[in-house]
């Protein structure tokens, strides 16, 4: 690799070997290149900003922020590089904080997907009403956005809203109809409007198109025991607890079990989420149940 202590070697030349390095995902190497660079015009503010994003991109929030903020110190009016310092704040789980950057962003450059990350900030920090305003506004300014309408429909959900949700998610679905996160999407709203055929059908297609996630499983799996398909539901259920073992769906999957006269499955799947979760009132009282139902 160059090295600065080869005297021919110019800031623009270390940057556009930088630039080679990010196109081909070297991350690493593009941050070398522009450790060298700084070294040479070390209040290079775009220089900073690209190692902040080279940062990023490899995982390291924190010298991403930290670059992005001196690159701000340099140039405190540039959008990008205040988006993008907000985006590392939200990686630090920085909600409050990258807010605000996404504000003086907005104000400085008033764009759609500035509006759609600050939306998503808004709606970690429970600010649902807000996060629908700021994918209003996206939606203004580019009317047929699949992000927004997906983040708006999510927002809604949380509020109770949910023809309004499956409405955004349908029109979403229509711009983009292998948007596995849009018809899982859909599919939970569906389930609230009682369509629990209707959600099966988006499920079926969500994990058909994406990879398969244990949540989607789970809710695939909810739907059909509101459909009395207690078998097909515990096979969702043994998908996902393979993926991730959680003691909510250890729960349900005993429930199901439960329906179709298993006690001893039911007893051992309440066990198992009384060891992931000893204080779980809901798994105490149903192992109490199935115990009963068994004698």
């Amino acid at each position: 690799m160059l090295r600065v202590s080869d005297p021919s070697l110019q800031p623009e030349e270390l940057r556009r070997c930088c630039a080679v390095m990010m196109r081909q995902g070297d991350f690493a190497m593009a941050i070398d290149y522009l450790d060298d660079a700084l070294q040479l015009e070390p209040r290079n503010a775009s220089a900073l900003s690209t190692r902040g994003e080279a940062k990023r991109r490899s995982g390291d929030f924190a010298g991403a922020f930290a670059d992005f903020d001196l690159a701000l110190q340099l140039e405190p009016k540039n959008a990008w590089a205040l988006r993008s310092r907000g985006v590392a704040k939200m990686m630090l789980d920085n909600f409050s904080g990258a807010i605000e950057d996404f504000d003086l962003a907005v104000e400085l450059e008033p764009r759609a997907p500035l509006l759609i990350i600050r939306g998503h900030a808004k709606m970690m920090l429970d600010n649902f009403a807000g996060a629908i305003e700021d994918f209003d506004l996206a939606l203004e300014l580019e009317h047929l956005l699949t992000e927004a309408l997906s983040g708006r429909g999510e927002a809604k959900m949380e509020l109770g809203d949910f023809a309004g949700a499956f409405a955004d998610f349908d029109l979403a679905l229509q711009l983009d109809p292998k948007c596995a996160g849009a018809l899982s999407s859909r599919g939970k709203a569906k389930m609230e409007l009682g369509d629990f055929a209707g959600a099966i059908a988006d499920f079926d297609l969500a994990l058909q198109l994406g990879p398969k996630y244990a949540e989607e499983l789970s809710s695939r799996g909810k739907a059909k025991m509101m459909l009395d398909n207690f078998s097909g539901a515990i096979a969702d259920f043994d998908l996902a607890l393979e993926l991730e073992p959680k003691a909510s769906v250890l729960i349900i999957r005993g429930h199901a079990k439960m329906e179709l006269g298993d006690f001893a499955g039911a007893v051992a799947d309440f066990d198992l989420a009384l060891q992931l979760d000893p204080k779980d009132a809901g798994a105490l009282s149903s192992r109490g149940k199935a115990i009963e139902d068994s004698r």
